[in-house]
């Protein structure tokens, strides 16, 4: 993990129609026609940041939260690599944890001052591991990107006609899918043999996030129940890699099955700059992730920045310090769990 040192960080945001730029102790507003000349007022190796969705996205038509045109957006990148300053991009799916960590909520009227540039810049001054974004040299979807939408195009598809039936419907006898992890679930997970699991192709963690473990067994036979074991994203993580109908998913522009690579940045899109991740996404970490690191670390139902109802000005179910370590070590633990569970698939496919 790098952690960054911040070198005169100032972050913008776009707020009632003008850019707030705040640097831990000014908070300025200008309009946007201002924005190259107070970047030309900058020192070389100063940091800037803003939000991804208002200076990582042009404008189409007529939409407010993406004021600049891609020409615009150009210049202001321009301007920054003249001048000599670092101009970074913040997920803006991370900006209520940051407004939470600080305690403060989005403006009610237009007279309000905006919150969100003070509380983006507290949030990176005291987390300075936070993925940014580099500014993007160009603006259109890369073949690779494309490539990841149509793939959870049809994951989308595939995924709902089995998990509208319930668990049920990811083991329908027709099913590839379901014949595969019937006839090579139990050797890829090992055995039990005085209590514990010997032979298998995976970690401790793996088995305890997928729950192929003992309590994921019979007792008698030291066999997988399939009705005790998380299916749901074991199904999903193998339809990444095979068809229902038993058809290899190589990719258009190799011919291969995709690597995990591939898979985790466009399929999955472990990044928080995901938008509409699908339900790939949502089945692995709404109900896989968030449940077992909750368990794990256990933090479940507090908030890495507290929480605060929409009726209360009071921040409650805040994780501690020492509770959010566990918290992302048990992360970490899960998104390799993953990883490992989908190249041990992806070698019996490819054997």
């Amino acid at each position: 993990m790098v952690t960054k040192q911040w070198n005169n960080l100032h972050v913008l945001d776009w707020t009632t129609g003008k850019v707030r730029m705040y640097d831990g102790k000014h908070d300025v507003v200008f309009t946007k026609s201002e924005l190259l000349d107070v970047i030309a007022k900058m020192h070389p190796g100063d940091n800037l940041v803003g939000e991804y969705a208002h200076f990582g996205v042009p404008r189409v038509g007529l939409s407010m939260a993406q004021p600049f045109t891609k020409e615009e957006l150009q210049a202001i990148y321009n301007k920054c690599i003249e001048c000599g300053v670092i101009f970074e991009l913040f997920p803006q799916m991370s900006t209520p944890r940051a407004l939470n960590y600080n305690q403060k909520k989005k403006m009610d009227s237009a007279k309000d001052p905006d919150p969100d540039a003070e509380a983006i810049y507290n949030l990176l001054v005291d987390y300075p591991e936070i993925s940014l974004m580099s500014t993007p040299a160009k603006f259109h979807t890369s073949p690779k990107r494309a490539e990841g939408y149509k793939t959870v195009g049809k994951l989308n598809t595939s995924l709902n006609l089995v998990r509208g039936a319930g668990k049920a419907g990811y083991m329908q006898e027709e099913d590839a899918n379901w014949q595969f992890l019937k006839s090579t679930l139990d050797d890829i997970a090992g055995q039990i043999a005085d209590g514990k699991i010997i032979n298998s192709e995976l970690s401790s963690a793996t088995l305890s996030a997928f729950n192929l473990g003992v309590d994921g067994r019979y007792k008698k036979t030291g066999k997988i129940n399939f009705n005790q074991i998380k299916l749901p994203q074991i199904y999903t993580i193998l339809a990444m890699l095979q068809d229902h109908d038993g058809t290899n998913k190589v990719r258009e522009s190799t011919k291969e099955l995709p690597g995990w690579k591939f898979i985790k940045r466009h399929v999955i899109r472990m990044t928080p700059f995901h938008l509409k991740g699908g339900l790939p996404r949502s089945t692995l970490y709404w109900h896989g992730l968030r449940n077992w690191v909750g368990n794990q670390a256990g933090t479940k139902g507090l908030y890495r920045g507290g929480y605060c109802p929409e009726d209360s000005n009071t921040w409650i179910k805040k994780m501690t310090k020492a509770q959010e370590q566990e918290y992302l070590k048990h992360r970490r633990l899960y998104s390799k769990a993953m990883k490992e569970l989908y190249c041990a698939f992806k070698r019996r496919l490819e054997n």
